[in-house]
């Protein structure tokens, strides 16, 4: 069996640095990708063993494709991604844009690049698209990031029997609130997930590796989440609007 050669992107906080731990310490191979040098520096100080790339998908996504096709990586997980809270025709063009283009533009340039080098080269590999149950709902105030979300969802299922017959594995891994910084900057600092309602980075990452050695299709994570997606999509759509609105409206100064 040919060893696993892990790429992450979001690498250095997060989900992302979860996943390097986990991995790292396991001494498999990693390419870690993100775009502060001096935080991917730290984390190669931390894990030796660890290939970094510094790379801004949101500006520069070739060279990243490049980089993992020279690590001759045979698992990519898309983990970057970012999200803003608020009404719709508030978000900066900005913030628009680097929504969109990690979630959409920089994903499907990746799945694209890879998945038709190993196609090409009779390679086997496994491509885990971190998503969110954002993806299955109607979200006001969140919008350009649960379609974005949705986007990635969709693009993973459609894949996945699409890419199977050649033992290419496209995946989806869509997670409720998770205890990392992601609500501080999508309320630009104004709410911080309480760790009581949020599930620990080292726990998703941990189901994101068993997906990933399952090779399942998608899975929401967890129990709870997948509970919350059944119930609000058995809502009339007004309702579910309303009450997802409510959990939005906690998160910024005013709606």
């Amino acid at each position: 069996m040919t060893p696993k050669r892990f790429c992450i992107t979001g690498a250095t906080a997060g989900i992302g640095r979860s996943l390097c731990k986990l991995l790292a310490n396991e001494n498999v191979a990693i390419l870690a990708i993100a775009r502060s040098h001096e935080k991917l520096l730290a984390l190669q100080k931390q894990f030796p063993s660890i290939s970094i790339f510094c790379s801004d998908l949101t500006l520069d996504y070739k060279k990243a494709a490049e980089a993992i096709i020279a690590f001759n990586a045979n698992v990519l997980i898309n983990n970057a991604g970012v999200g803003y809270y608020g009404a719709f025709e508030n978000h900066t063009e900005k913030e628009l844009e680097e929504t969109l283009k990690l979630k959409v533009l920089a994903a499907t340039h990746l799945i694209s690049t890879l998945s038709c080098y190993w196609k090409k080269n009779g390679q086997s590999g496994v491509i885990l698209n971190v998503s969110s149950v954002a993806a299955f709902l109607y979200y006001p105030y969140f919008a350009c990031y649960s379609a974005a979300n949705r986007y990635l969802l969709h693009l993973s299922n459609s894949l996945y029997h699409e890419l199977k017959p050649f033992n290419i594995y496209s995946l989806c891994f869509c997670p409720g609130s998770v205890a990392t910084e992601f609500a501080v900057k999508a309320s630009h600092g104004f709410y911080k997930e309480s760790p009581q309602m949020a599930m620990s980075q080292e726990q998703v990452a941990k189901a994101i590796l068993w997906q990933i050695e399952k090779k399942k299709r998608y899975l929401i994570y967890n129990y709870k989440f997948k509970f919350l997606v059944y119930l609000m999509r058995c809502l009339p759509f007004r309702l579910q609007s309303y009450l997802l609105k409510k959990t939005i409206a906690r998160r910024l100064p005013k709606i």
